[in-house]
């Protein structure tokens, strides 16, 4: 999962986290992970 959020904001360097780190990360904090769509719709797993 790439975020270009912070260099199109100016940063000098962007920043890229791969989906499993990502999950381990939410998981470690007990946080129920859940993907959204871009109208912040859960979307449904298949």
């Amino acid at each position: 999962m790439e975020e270009h959020i912070t260099t199109m904001a100016g940063a000098v360097r962007g920043t890229y986290m791969k989906v499993e780190s990502l999950l381990e990360v939410i998981r470690d904090l007990r946080i129920n992970e859940q993907q959204r769509d871009t109208f912040y719709q859960v979307k449904t797993q298949k």
